[in-house]
């Protein structure tokens, strides 16, 4: 069940790079109906993440991330959700949940190089939310 939802999933992904939308969404959709038995485990969810944010679902993309984090706090992808997290809320221009999500990175995944790229992230938002 493993390897069929990474095809579905990274199916997905070929699909959106190729603008397949549509395709897209519905290869996600039927990778959820066939594969219900079978819950993902934490880097499925991510990568079901980062589809669903290629498709412009921000809300679900972040659904994914946080159950990432929740879920499966001792996965290898914890620090890319945690980064993902972070850089759409910034995008959202909510720097306070950002730094949050980089507080959590600092103290859960201190040399993740990851948690680099969210600080630069953040601190770039900062920058732009000063006045000129």
């Amino acid at each position: 069940s493993a390897l069929v939802r990474d095809a579905f999933v990274g199916q997905a992904a070929l699909q959106i790079a190729r603008k397949n939308f549509a395709e897209a969404s519905e290869t996600l959709a039927n990778a959820r109906t066939i594969l219900k038995e079978f819950p993902p485990n934490g880097s499925q969810l991510f990568y079901e993440g980062l589809v669903e944010s290629g498709l412009g679902r921000k809300p679900e993309a972040m659904a994914r991330w946080k159950q990432v984090v929740d879920q499966f706090p001792s996965d290898a992808v914890v620090p890319q959700a945690l980064y993902y997290l972070g850089r759409s809320v910034i995008e959202d221009k909510d720097t306070g949940a950002a730094v949050g999500y980089f507080q959590r990175m600092t103290k859960d995944h201190p040399q993740s190089t990851w948690r680099n790229e969210l600080q630069l992230s953040l601190v770039e938002a900062m920058i732009a939310g000063l006045p000129a």
